[in-house]
């Protein structure tokens, strides 16, 4: 398996919408602060420009944090220091200045990133919970398999942004293809890294349906080249295969004529 690093196509995104954002917004600060200059304390002109660097490093990660603190350090070195207008520095103070700024922007733009991310996994991982509560209690209400297998098919379109998901009934997985282990891992397939997971393979992967020693087909996922998949997400996609599994396991019992054990 091999390990590319590049980030998702979303996340880039995300990164130059912070950026020009944070840009705006202190070319913004600086024509309001500009006249003001003379009875301002650099200190106080430095503070200001650090909350639109804080906010693109919430928004578009470090490498966002990173532009904007250099977009926000220049920017207050040419209109803020002597001389003004050049990014030549004759105070010394002022260049402490700068790059303190430069700094406190950094690290509280990292701060901001992890509670961000903190709060995004806590509602994905709350989301994904009654994903999986939403099926159990469509198998305890003796839904009949196609409804069943309609369900799970939408859930994880919806959790991974899939363009697809069809489930190959009775078929085996072809052979090489990529596929979601039992916990979840991926499986013959080169790893990509996608924001806070893996992005799923372009050609598709397989989720192999079979429980109670019974194998009923797969679930075929079809992802967007943006599609990126947490290790929570690909252990709850496993898990929901496997309630599938179990459904098509009972009803195959009750189709037989025998009586299904608990």
């Amino acid at each position: 398996m091999t390990i590319a690093g590049a980030p998702s196509t979303r996340s880039r995104e995300r990164a130059w919408l912070a950026i020009g954002l944070a840009g705006f917004e202190i070319i913004g600060i600086a024509a309001v602060m500009v006249p003001l200059r003379e009875h301002l304390d650099n200190s106080v002109v430095a503070l200001v420009i650090v909350l639109p660097v804080i906010g693109a490093g919430i928004i578009g990660g470090r490498l966002a944090s990173l532009a904007a603190a250099v977009i926000g350090a220049a920017a207050f070195d040419f209109w803020f220091t002597h001389p003004y207008l050049s990014l030549k520095m004759h105070d010394g103070s002022d260049l402490v200045t700068a790059l303190v700024l430069a700094a406190v922007a950094m690290c509280a733009a990292e701060i901001g990133l992890r509670l961000r991310r903190a709060r995004d996994h806590t509602l994905a991982a709350r989301s994904e919970l009654n994903r999986f509560f939403r099926l159990g209690e469509l198998a305890v209400r003796d839904t009949e398999s196609a409804d069943m297998i309609s369900a799970v098919r939408a859930e994880l379109i919806e959790m991974f942004a899939l363009v697809e998901c069809q489930f190959e009934e009775h078929e085996e997985i072809p052979e090489g293809a990529a596929r979601l282990g039992v916990h979840g891992a991926l499986e013959h397939a080169a790893l990509r890294m996608a924001d806070d997971g893996f992005a799923l393979p372009l050609g598709g992967v397989a989720i192999a349906v079979q429980g109670r020693g019974c194998y009923f087909g797969y679930l075929w996922l079809t992802p967007t080249a943006a599609t990126s998949a947490t290790a929570e997400q690909r252990f709850v996609a496993a898990a929901i295969a496997r309630e599938l599994a179990l459904v098509l396991a009972f009803t195959s019992l009750e189709q037989s004529g025998k009586e299904p054990r608990a």
